[in-house]
């Protein structure tokens, strides 16, 4: 059997399983951790004759897929078909190392659950390749991302940001990054609870006066109900922390934008509209402490109270 794949002369249902095999195979190449060279000896074809299959216009062997088939342990129709779970096959192939550099087990004062979720958000909306490529720069294992309670520094996520900021990341990235957490635990305990909470108002000071310091201890938060409509999230780094970090203040401030989306996204839990919240105040601008205004009247006015 060979596959042949051509731009010229197919149908357009042809084409695309054309167009999906490629991808297959490049993300297949991806998760390998496989250069250019050791690629082509696997597939036993020449640059030329892969450079013209990527284009679609050179006949994959039957050959070459027993050769993926046989080193990736999956069927040859799984990988015509694009019909593979690349995340459990990425970690049956990783290597027995540690799963996050030491450099990112300093100070391990946060839970992993936002650097999954972070991470997630970006295949779901970005790809596969934006993904794979924060994993390979951040040498993180695809087995690293299974418990969201395994600890982490911050020291990671801040850097994974400040990374997505050189690939033209602005605010409003971050804040959909950090909204996107509401999705990303989505039946957990956390989702869970916090939907069973009896009012709006009542969710914020679980969220940030209770659970808070089960996700991290990185810095000190402290909420308060200023009123039936607003109200008040303020968080400091901990100077303990920062000092082993080897930094001022922890985070920067691609960090709080994600974290203004995370607590805006809050209500989600409970299927209410976001609430509005301004960041007035930025350790990192100069400030004594982050603060975040927390406008509930979107999520009130919902519920039709005055």
């Amino acid at each position: 059997m060979n596959i042949y794949i051509s731009k010229n002369n197919l149908n357009r249902k042809s084409f695309v399983n054309g167009e999906s095999l490629i991808e297959t195979l490049i993300r297949l190449q991806s998760i390998s951790n496989f250069n250019d060279t050791e690629w082509l000896e696997l597939l036993q074809i020449s640059w030329k004759n892969y450079q013209q299959f990527k284009m679609g216009c050179f006949n994959l062997s039957n050959h070459s897929l027993i050769q993926l088939s046989e080193y990736f342990n999956i069927s040859s129709e799984s990988i015509i078909n694009n019909n593979i779970d690349f995340k459990k096959l990425a970690i049956l192939i990783e290597p027995s190392s540690p799963g996050i550099a030491d450099y990112y087990m300093v100070a391990p004062f946060s839970r992993r659950r936002t650097t999954i979720t972070s991470i997630n958000y970006l295949e779901e909306n970005y790809g596969w390749r934006l993904k794979q490529d924060v994993l390979k720069i951040f040498k993180i294992k695809e087995s690293a991302l299974l418990d969201p309670f395994e600890p982490v520094s911050m020291r990671l996520i801040s850097e994974i940001c400040k990374y997505l900021h050189t690939r033209q990341f602005n605010e409003i990235d971050f804040f959909k990054m950090g909204a996107y957490t509401v999705k990303g635990n989505q039946n957990s305990i956390l989702s869970r609870t916090l939907a069973r909470a009896e009012s709006v108002q009542e969710l914020y000071h679980d969220l940030i006066n209770v659970m808070m310091p089960l996700f991290e201890t990185n810095s000190d938060y402290s909420y308060t109900q200023i009123n039936q409509f607003e109200g008040l999230l303020t968080m400091k780094s901990i100077k303990e922390v920062a000092s082993q970090l080897g930094v001022k203040h922890l985070g920067n401030e691609h960090i709080c934008q994600l974290k203004r989306g995370f607590c805006a996204s809050a209500p989600s839990y409970m299927g209410l509209p976001y609430a509005n919240v301004t960041h007035t105040a930025c350790e990192h601008l100069g400030d004594q402490k982050c603060v975040f205004k927390i406008d509930l009247k979107p999520c009130l006015g919902s519920l039709n109270i005055q």
